[in-house]
């Protein structure tokens, strides 16, 4: 700290053995001007409900990918993959792949096999599990709203984008989903319609929290709306939504 000329106490470390429980420190609001949990699921939703102070969530996992027909498998297998490689944990990782049932099976089978041969598990619905049931195991219901923060990959088949969107709005943790197409139309319902922190279309959602020296240093993805101090305007319940766009290069 002093290296950098701040303030030594502007950093604490509060060990378990000093007795204090998180009740304690993120009830104290005279003091705290913003908490941001930041670990396991469970951790944060205990935070959010006992804090007394403004909370800034980060969420994590449970990204969904929207995979059009018309898309060729190696840029699919791509954005997978890539995603997955996340140093030092895959939080933006890609757990859940919305596909058209006109999709190929021989096409399905392939990335199947590209993603076991990978070390991947990997789930289906009712329909897929039961039509590739040597690939899929059978998705349960509370899996579709939750992370697995794991090599696990679950698909489900929807009958088009605008249902795939709705999904992804009601089940995605809303703070990074993916559309991989050859549609300018499909990318701009999806950019407009999906209410996500960070919104990737043709483009991998893999996320770095160690960058190179000089630049920005990323602690999590928040999908909540934001906070102001100041003056209280239009402008301030306005939020921002990111969104990347590809040129399906990998």
């Amino acid at each position: 700290m002093s290296e950098t000329k701040l303030p030594k106490g502007c950093i604490e470390v509060l060990s378990g053995e000093e007795g204090t429980s998180i009740q304690d420190l993120v009830t104290q609001h005279q003091y705290l001007s913003l908490v941001m949990p930041y670990g396991r699921p469970s951790l944060v939703d205990q935070v959010t409900q006992l804090a007394t102070a403004p909370v800034l969530k980060s969420a994590m996992g449970n990204c969904y990918l929207y995979w059009s027909p018309s898309v060729d498998l190696d840029l699919v297998r791509w954005v997978i993959l890539d995603s997955h490689a996340s140093e030092p944990d895959p939080v933006n990782a890609i757990e859940k792949v919305l596909i058209s049932p006109s999709q190929n099976p021989s096409i399905l089978v392939r990335l199947f096999n590209i993603l076991k041969e990978q070390g991947f598990r990997l789930r289906g619905d009712a329909e897929l599990a039961a039509e590739f049931p040597d690939y899929l195991l059978p998705v349960k219901a509370n899996e579709w709203g939750n992370p697995y923060l794991t090599k696990m990959i679950a698909f489900k088949v929807v009958n088009d984008l605008s249902e795939g969107i709705t999904w992804i709005n009601q089940y995605s943790s809303g703070h990074a989903d993916c559309l991989v197409t050859d549609s300018y139309p499909e990318s701009r319902q999806f950019a407009m319609a999906v209410d996500s922190a960070l919104v990737y279309i043709n483009a991998s959602p893999r996320f770095s929290r160690n960058p190179n020296q000089g630049e920005s240093v990323f602690l999590g993805v928040s999908n909540q709306k934001g906070h102001h101090r100041g003056l209280i305007s239009l402008e301030t319940f306005t939020t921002v939504k990111h969104v990347v766009q590809g040129n399906g290069r990998f």
